[in-house]
């Protein structure tokens, strides 16, 4: 991760660092949920069991078609950030490749595990000067795809408000767990290729297989944009 950041990228991180981790942080005076009509705090649970490819049938059409792209102030600045990544890394059309998570934080190696796990699809540990990621070994290879660039949020939330501290904004909770979740959205499939391709195929499927992602999360992704 870059040493120096936009003036933008540094007011996200510092509004997330006013947070506890658990609701959203500008609730209150969010322009875009008093606009739009919802954002992470009113539907946590319901995206998160879509995402998780629970009760997907029961809750497809729970949600609100939602065509501004973004639920939140701080989720523009966070798709910024992850289309800045993807142009950095050279990469025009998808899927994106597993390897460039290595590319989020440059200062430190990441070592990368599959092992059993029961109740969660992974977690990150900071460990002398490395990182380390755990993916379940149960999951398909695209469910473990979207954990790992959900993980990479958390090492790059850690980078940012201290490696070595396991409280405040960095901490997990539910509204951190929905920030790392909508930033591997992004970064897995972006807006300008999700909105190209489905004019094309125009079957979830199709497009899932296309961004090697589990077919929830298109899904969730295409309904997010106002595409289905």
């Amino acid at each position: 991760m870059a040493r120096n950041t936009s003036n933008w990228e540094s007011d996200f991180w510092y509004s997330l660092s006013r947070g506890d981790g658990v609701h959203y942080p500008l609730y209150q005076d969010c322009n875009y949920r008093k606009q739009q009509g919802w954002c992470w705090d009113d539907y946590q649970e319901p995206v998160r069991q879509i995402l998780d490819n629970a009760r997907l049938d029961e809750r497809a059409n729970s949600l609100p078609r939602h065509e501004h792209g973004n639920y939140s102030q701080l989720s523009l600045p966070l798709e910024l950030m992850a289309n800045k990544f993807i142009s950095d890394s050279n990469i025009h059309c998808p899927p994106v490749p597993d390897g460039l998570v290595h590319r989020l934080d440059i200062n430190r190696e990441l070592e990368i595990y599959q092992i059993p796990l029961k109740t969660v699809h992974g977690a990150a540990w900071y460990c002398t000067n490395r990182w380390v990621v755990h993916l379940n070994k149960k999951d398909t290879h695209q469910m473990k795809r979207f954990t790992l660039f959900h993980e990479a949020f958390h090492m790059m939330a850690r980078s940012k408000f201290g490696i070595d501290k396991h409280t405040g904004a960095h901490a997990r909770g539910r509204f951190i767990e929905g920030m790392a979740d909508t930033f591997a959205t992004y970064v897995l499939i972006p807006t300008a290729w999700a909105k190209e391709q489905w004019f094309k195929s125009r079957d979830v499927a199709t497009m899932a297989a296309m961004f090697d992602v589990p077919e929830s999360v298109m899904w969730f992704r295409l309904r997010h944009l106002g595409l289905v």
